[in-house]
């Protein structure tokens, strides 16, 4: 059986997750996009994360959720991207405490 081919359209946080989770799965994916990755809508924060609902509004959810997946899915990468891990646990409980007053 051969992999299925894809063609994902748009490299914005969506698409690039989409190509990424395909070919992970197998998939034998290209990703079109005009400009830079990440240079429309997510990078003009257009795409947004609704915060605000469950349950990623828990205190904390999102940011547990983020470092994992950062942690697991990205920084598996030979290229730059920019993220540099600071602050402590404690820093980042007194940062919950006071964005949730």
């Amino acid at each position: 059986m051969s992999r299925p081919r894809i063609l994902v359209v748009g490299g914005g946080v969506i698409g690039v997750s989409c190509a990424y989770a395909l070919a992970k799965a197998g998939a034998h994916v290209h990703l079109l996009e005009r400009d830079a990755i990440g240079s429309g809508a997510s990078g003009g924060n257009a795409g947004t994360v609704a915060v605000g609902h469950p349950p990623l509004n828990r205190r904390g959810r999102l940011r547990q959720f983020c470092s994992r997946y950062w942690t697991k899915e990205v920084l598996f990468t030979s290229h730059p991207v920019g993220i540099q891990a600071c602050g402590s646990g404690s820093e980042t409980s007194l940062v919950i405490v006071r964005m949730s007053m």
